[in-house]
This record gives C-alpha cells, structure tokens and sequence, in this order.
C-alpha cells in the first residue's frame, strides 16, 4: 500500500513541476528554485538494485572505516535475501545470495559490520548468517528456526567480540532466550528468559538490555554465562499503547532508553526507573522512533521535529514548511558531528540545525526527482549522505556538509555506523 501510494503522489508531483514551468530557449522544461538556499548538496552517485529487490527494512547500511558500503534485501517472491557491497564512488564490490529456494525474507534488522565480517539476520526461517566483508562470501550460518524454535522479531547486537541474539520461541509461551555466538560461529551460552513479547536489543560494555511491552531488562555477559542484573516495570498498562516495540538507546551516562506505553522510559544503568517523558498519541511512535544527542536529549518526528530534554521538558519543535506540501518528521532524524539533523522523506532531504531551524532542503521545487522518495538516511564518514529510496528501488548518495555521523549519544536507530547496537 505505501508504495502505491509513493507511487502515485511521485507522479502528481512530476505532473505539477512539468505543468507549472516554462520553457528555456532549448524548449526544456524550467524548473523552479527554492526561496531558501539549499546549498551545494548534488547527487554524486546512485545504483538502482535491480528488477524484483525490495530494500524494507534494510534502510540503514553498514559502513565500515574505508566507506564501504554493505545492504541486504530481499526477491519480491520472498525466496532469495541478497547482501550488497559497495565502495564510496557506489562501484559494486560484491553480491551475495543466501537462503535461495526457502521463504527466506529479510528481518527489520539491518546489516552489521563487525571486526571485518557482516552479520545479517533472515526470517522464515529465523537464520543468522556471517560473511566476509571483504569478499562477500559466506563464512558460517545458523538455522535458529531449527536450532533453537526461534520466531518473532530478532534482534541482534554485537559487542566484546561476540554476537548477541534475543528472540523468542515457537510456542510464544513467555519463552524468550539470549543467545552469545563467537565470531567464528560457535555458541558460548545459551540464556532462557520470561518474557512477554520481544522488544530491542543493545550492549553496553558487559551489560545486555532489552525489553518487552512491560520490563526492561539487564544481564551481564559473565564470559561463560549471563546472569540477571536486574528488572524494572517501565510500563503500567499494555492497553494504553501508543507505539510498539522500541529499540533500546544508550547515552554518554550510560542511561538506558526505550520506547514504552506511555512514552519514553529512562533507566539507569542500575535499574532504577529515573523518569518517563509522557507523549501524548499524536506521536505515531509505532512509526517512528526517536534519536538521543550529545547531552542526552531526546529528538522524536511529531509532524514537525520535537526536541526534549533529559528532564522532560520540551525544548523546542521546529516549523518547516515545503513548496507543496509540509515535511513529515515521523521518523527521528539521524544526527551529525556538528549537531545537524538529517531526514529524508517522500518529497525531500531536509536537514535542521542544532536549534530546530532549517539548514537546508532538497526537495519539491529541486532540479531533480532524485531528492524524493527517500527513507531515513545515514552519513558515512566523508560526511556524505546515503540513503535508500525504496519505491524506485535505488541507493543514493548526496554530497553532505562534511561532517560524518556523530560518535556521541545516540544518533540513530542500531547506535553507530556499523549498526551494532552497542557502545
């Protein structure tokens, strides 16, 4: 259906723009510019994927420190998951079939890189897959489905060069498990957990958090075993929901953060419950989800972008208005060394300074239809911006403002560049 719909409004779009210019002397079509100066952002580079791949869920690539490039996808029949690798010029390095001949879809989890491998995660059945990141070959594999009756939203980290998994199991009777792999594929332990439904997944140091509708829970990575730190109740009541399932977020004073019924829960690394910054349900949270900047603010997509500090107040909430119709920060932003915000959507690339005003935007009245149709981007570390355009079914990348993805906080949805849910 969102495709349709992209599709659709892509087309009223290009109908509008060609309709409403003029001609120059060659008889082209004169595109209009913006009031605001967007500055110098061209395309640099884009690769369509091919007939018949869709890029769901798999926005966010990871990057590796040489700016290479690594996705995966799956076949629109659901029977081959592909990973993708290519260079900072979008020169492909390698692709690499898995799971071929299986309904073998790829999960919400994007690619990790992780001390020279990649880690990918696949659905139907549940499989953990590891390749080599500079040849694309597949080094080891496990069946979770098999193995251990996984099912239902795995999630994944990487951290003391070790992979962790959290997952539940076939029979979804508050049956969930950890699970810590070596990087040559050997299980080191194996951790039954009560939980009531799956939720995210994020390591810091030793310490492993993740969560389910109600709890949010710490175990500690023994080096033979995990052990329960601690568990605290973030949320009151189930039926009040306003959003799912969230990711865990982790900030320099190594609070944990999470998405929970009423809003945002912040624990402390000790598992005491600090505070909850409710948000009311016009925060479409099970869409969305939120960034954490330097000093420990929270950034969340509300229609406009809204900032809120650690303590809950609200800081700002920006008033970005476009050519045709509005920008619509659903998504949280991702967030740059200097403290600018980036964003993209189905009719531009916005990006916000540090107090919520606009920087710059590509979008509606731009030179070209490349800027629309664009998911949640990310920044390599030439400060360049890659980002998916799932619908056209294309990688792009935009000349940024120099400055890479920011080391501090949380910036982004699975932490860091290499997407490893940890810190």
């Amino acid at each position: 259906m969102k495709s349709i719909i992209y599709s659709i409004l892509s087309v009223a779009l290009l109908a509008f723009i060609l309709t409403s210019c003029g001609k120059d002397n060659n008889g082209d079509p004169i595109i209009p510019g913006f009031e605001e100066d967007s500055g110098d952002h061209p395309l640099l580079w884009k690769m369509h994927l091919g007939t018949g791949l869709s890029p769901y869920g798999s926005s966010f690539p990871a990057i590796d420190l040489d700016n290479n490039l690594y996705f995966s996808f799956y076949n629109n029949e659901e029977s081959v998951v592909q990973v993708l690798s290519l260079d900072k010029n979008g020169n492909q390095r390698w692709r690499t079939n898995v799971g071929e001949g299986v309904m073998a879809i790829i999960s919400e989890n994007p690619p990790i890189f992780y001390k020279d491998k990649v880690f990918i995660t696949t659905s139907n059945p549940y499989s953990l897959i590891c390749l080599n990141a500079a040849s694309g070959q597949v080094e080891w594999e496990h069946n979770l489905t098999e193995e251990y009756d996984f099912t239902f939203h795995l999630a994944i980290a990487a951290n003391n060069d070790r992979i962790y998994l959290y997952g539940m199991q076939l029979n979804m009777d508050n049956d969930g498990f950890l699970l810590a792999y070596d990087l040559s594929g050997n299980e080191i332990w194996l951790q039954m957990v009560n939980v009531y439904a799956n939720g995210g997944l994020s390591v810091h140091n030793n310490d492993i958090y993740f969560g389910d509708t109600d709890y949010m829970y710490c175990y500690t990575d023994g080096g033979n075993s995990a052990d329960s730190s601690w568990s605290v109740q973030i949320s009151e009541d189930a039926k009040t929901s306003i959003g799912g399932l969230g990711f865990m977020h982790i900030d320099d004073e190594g609070d944990i953060s999470t998405i929970c019924n009423e809003g945002i829960a912040i624990v402390s690394p000790q598992g005491d419950l600090i505070r909850k910054i409710v948000l009311d349900e016009s925060y479409d949270i099970s869409y969305g989800q939120y960034s954490i900047t330097e000093d420990g603010s929270f950034l969340i997509g509300n229609g406009n972008l809204v900032k809120y500090s650690k303590t809950g107040s609200k800081l700002w909430e920006s008033d970005i208005t476009g050519a045709i119709m509005n920008p619509s920060f659903h998504q949280c932003p991702i967030i740059a060394t200097d403290g600018s915000m980036y964003d993209g959507q189905l009719f531009g690339l916005y990006s916000l300074k540090a107090d919520g005003s606009l920087n710059w935007k590509a979008n509606e009245a731009s030179q070209s239809a490349d800027y629309g149709n664009l998911h949640t981007p990310t920044l390599n570390y030439e400060g360049n911006i890659i980002i998916v355009a799932s619908e056209a079914g294309e990688i792009r990348c935009f000349k940024g403002d120099g400055n890479s993805l920011a080391t501090t906080g949380w910036p982004k949805p699975y932490g860091n560049v290499a997407n490893t849910s940890a810190k």
